[in-house]
């Protein structure tokens, strides 16, 4: 895989097993550089360019940017929406008697219900899966004790139900200490996520990181 930006001269090869640390020492250009990325996350245009033996990637649709890890949530409605989906499909390939039956309960008691009011009520006759999970307010068992749980999750749920070929991070460095670095990166591996640590200083360096510096004077340094 590969990060180009052609105006600052980036070109990293993005290998597997290994974690991409692009460190801009300019806050100018750390600004400029994450609000690009963001837009083109948001679908709008920009020069970043993402690539898998020479295929494009959308960064739209399979890039994610996180800029406040203590607030992610693995429920929130992107997601939900992606795993009322996930459990709908199976409903339907898996479990297609079992919905009939129990469509037909609830119509059944809705009718035995509604007619015990004095006015006319109608109702839907067909059961939405997705309605139900809301219904029962089903969602993901994501408890963490600490940081490191809760970006590992929040990865997990990406990956999951979002199918995101490359996650940005925002100065990650500054919450993880090396130990729990090493172990989200050990994660990332195992599940072949690409991780890419925009970081605004260089901080030292570890195993598995391939750290390029865009420097104050925009020349490029790779260690």
């Amino acid at each position: 895989m590969r990060f180009v930006h052609p105006e600052y001269h980036l070109d990293i090869k993005m290998a597997e097993n290994q974690i991409t640390i692009v460190v801009v020492e300019s806050p100018q250009v750390f600004a400029d550089v994450i609000q690009e990325i963001f837009a083109q996350i948001q679908g709008k245009e920009g020069l970043f360019v993402l690539s898998d033996r020479d295929k494009t990637i959308t960064i739209s649709k399979e890039a994610e940017m996180i800029f406040h890890p203590f607030a992610l949530d693995c429920n929130e409605k992107r997601m939900q929406q992606k795993l009322y989906q996930a459990v709908s499909a199976v409903a339907e390939e898996e479990f297609v008697s079992e919905t009939v039956e129990i469509n037909a309960h609830v119509v059944s008691y809705l009718d035995e219900l509604l007619a015990k009011l004095p006015y006319g009520l109608t109702f839907e006759l067909e059961m939405n899966v997705s309605g139900l999970l809301k219904l029962y307010a089903v969602r993901v068992e994501c408890s963490a004790e600490n940081l490191l749980e809760q970006v590992v999750n929040y990865l997990r749920c990406l990956q999951t139900f979002c199918h995101t070929a490359v996650v940005f991070f925002v100065n990650l460095k500054t919450y993880l200490n090396e130990s729990e670095l090493l172990l989200l990166y050990q994660f990332v591996y195992c599940n072949k996520i690409q991780v890419i640590l925009l970081e605004n200083m260089q901080r030292e360096p570890l195993q598995g990181e391939n750290i390029c510096i865009l420097d104050k004077d925009m020349c490029i340094i790779e260690l």
